[in-house]
């Protein structure tokens, strides 16, 4: 049971590069990497990632001009997440 959403939503930096696209989007791989403290590869594997379950958007420009784009998608599930975020609050 919630094998998927465990699988997307619970390795490390998945919610925090949603968060940061959602922030503000587009943004390259340059920017997503300085607003996070992690190693580029972590990085690279998480944007496949949430690109593979449609919660992000590729668009490559040129080879070295990557652009990523939270989508609708991807804005609800953070809202979702911040609705479960808001029960757990409430129920201590």
């Amino acid at each position: 049971m919630h094998e998927t959403v465990r699988s997307v939503i619970k390795p490390k930096w998945s919610l925090e590069i949603l968060a940061a696209l959602s922030a503000e989007s587009p943004q390259n791989f340059s920017q997503i990497e300085t607003q996070l403290e992690t190693s580029s590869d972590i990085i690279t594997k998480r944007l496949r990632l949430l690109e593979k379950y449609g919660l992000i958007d590729r668009t490559e420009h040129t080879t070295k001009n990557v652009q990523y784009e939270i989508t609708e998608r991807g804005e609800e599930v953070l809202k979702r997440l911040e609705t479960i975020d808001t029960l757990l609050e409430n129920g201590r």
